[in-house]
């Protein structure tokens, strides 16, 4: 059988026509323009609609009041049934027609029919972002009325349909092939999204633009569940050997998991920013606190290596009479903290000398996630977050001083062993 909604060119050009024909007869310039042409543009998708139902069961049946034994006879026309046709998203009522299959004295489904009572692919994502963006699915009846793509949905079908789309999102996500990019940096970091961790890679390609690789809920950020994050990254395609930059805080389980991964093909810069609030709050006095913490940022603002390391040998020195513990908390991972500095690209401190780039990251998925009382399980949570991730994506802006980023690469390679390692760290 022919499909019905491809074959009648004829048919649309003749509800095109005889809409605008109607709109030129009946304009009313007291009405509101918009609201007229969406009006006149429902009554041609309707028309078009029924037009098709009918077409599908000429075809079945013949013409009315002919006697053309179509199919041999096997179908012939058999009263109506009040039902709908979705237009928008909004119900409006009609009379199918019923056809009935002699062969079997049943009634012979009609899929153009079938295919106009679905959602579409659009409304669903509509309805997908929708209550990404904060709508409780409990409260989204109350929105119908404002969206009128959105009439005639029930709870349950919102719910179900986010469940799905949800679903399909989160499987593109983690299919999501990562060989097409070549990745300079990748900041590693973790978040609390109400009772669950999630730890979250973010990648900047030699562009500078941002790319979310990956996500873990975990307990905890052990060495052994960020591993496993990490290996599926590399599975998808993540190109490393010509060296990566880690940006992560002092976490042991973020440092251990990236050296297992890939071994010395990794450069780890230890964010600054959370080195500053470590050591500061060993430190008791407001006044003194100040003092030092200018003193760290004077430091790692420094523009080369020898120097910023020098004013924080000096800083560790006076520390370690006044706030022995402060002095501790700097000296752990020091070398770590000026990485950038020692790969000579201090041009790009202000963008990777910290991993702020997931603050705004963060907070945007909180509030999309801001209003989940509880996760039900895994799954729950990794659809969520998944497609809120998806919908981040597309407008996270490139770094500042992106320009450099050609500089860190050359940088980076110049770090990486001679020898060929595998995909798991270990000498071939």
């Amino acid at each position: 059988m022919t499909n019905a909604t491809t074959s009648c060119p004829a048919e649309r050009a003749t509800v095109f026509e005889k809409t605008s024909h109607d709109l030129n007869q009946e304009v009313d310039w007291g009405t509101e323009l918009g609201d007229l042409l969406q009006e006149k543009l429902d009554a041609m998708q309707f028309q078009m609609s029924v037009r098709l139902v009918e077409h599908e069961v000429e075809q079945l049946c013949g013409a009315p009041w002919e006697h053309d034994e179509i199919h041999g006879g096997r179908y012939r026309r058999w009263g109506t049934n009040p039902s709908s046709i979705r237009v928008r998203g909004e119900r409006l009522k009609y009379r199918v027609p019923r056809v009935q299959d002699t062969k079997t004295n049943k009634a012979h489904p009609l899929k153009s029919h079938k295919d106009l009572q679905k959602i579409s692919e659009q409304q669903q994502k509509r309805i997908t972002r929708c209550i990404l963006l904060g709508l409780s699915q409990r409260r989204y009846g109350e929105l119908v009325r404002e969206f009128a793509e959105s009439f005639g949905l029930s709870a349950s079908t919102i719910s179900r349909i986010f469940v799905q789309q949800s679903a399909k999102i989160l499987q593109e996500y983690e299919q999501r092939d990562l060989s097409e990019d070549t990745y300079v940096a990748v900041v590693l970091d973790g978040t609390k999204i109400q009772n669950c961790n999630v730890v979250m890679c973010v990648g900047i390609t030699e562009e500078g633009t941002k790319t979310i690789l990956g996500f873990i809920e975990t307990e905890t950020e052990n060495a052994t569940s960020v591993e496993e994050l990490l290996r599926d990254l590399v599975e998808r395609g993540l190109q490393y050997e010509q060296g990566l930059l880690w940006i992560m805080d002092g976490a042991k389980g973020f440092h251990k998991a990236v050296k297992t991964v890939f071994g010395e093909y990794a450069q780890i810069q230890r964010c600054t920013w959370h080195k500053q609030e470590n050591v500061l709050r060993h430190i008791n006095d407001s006044d003194d606190q100040e003092t030092v913490k200018r003193q760290l940022q004077t430091a790692y603002n420094q523009s080369t290596y020898e120097q910023a390391k020098q004013e924080l040998m000096e800083l560790h020195e006076e520390l370690e009479t006044s706030a022995p513990k402060a002095a501790n908390s700097l000296r752990e991972g020091l070398e770590e903290t000026l990485t950038l500095h020692r790969l000579g690209v201090v041009e790009l401190r202000k963008s990777l000398q910290t991993s702020n780039i997931m603050e705004n990251i963060n907070r945007c998925l909180k509030r999309h996630l801001g209003k989940i009382t509880r996760w039900e399980n895994s799954d729950h949570c990794y659809r969520w977050v998944a497609t809120a991730v998806m919908d981040l994506e597309p407008r996270l802006k490139k770094i500042p001083q992106a320009e450099y980023l050609p500089n860190l690469q050359q940088a980076l390679l110049k770090c990486v062993p001679e020898q060929k390692q595998d995909r798991t760290g270990v000498d071939r």
